[in-house]
């Protein structure tokens, strides 16, 4: 991947985080593109360039967040640890 792709996955993983702490905190309904470009450093065409609407861009977080979850039950799974202890973790 060279620096031209590595800066736009940057971005759109900045857009994904961003995103997602917006409306974990306030709702999707209540954060308007516009405070997530603020709050991802980017401006608003950005947002639409890579996920056309806000519609596709919560189905993006959505998978995102769900892909994060799932990465941390992989890692929680593959602990050596007794059962009972993973469950504590």
């Amino acid at each position: 991947m060279n620096g031209f792709e590595r800066r736009k996955e940057q971005k759109k993983k900045n857009i994904l985080e961003a995103s997602l702490a917006l409306f974990k905190e306030y709702g999707i309904q209540k954060v308007s593109i516009a405070e997530i470009a603020q709050k991802a450093n980017v401006s608003q065409v950005t947002i639409y360039n890579y996920f056309e609407s806000k519609d596709n861009l919560v189905q993006h977080v959505f998978k995102y967040y769900v892909d994060l979850v799932w990465e941390e039950q992989k890692a929680l799974f593959d602990l050596d640890l007794p059962f009972k202890e993973k469950l504590n973790v």
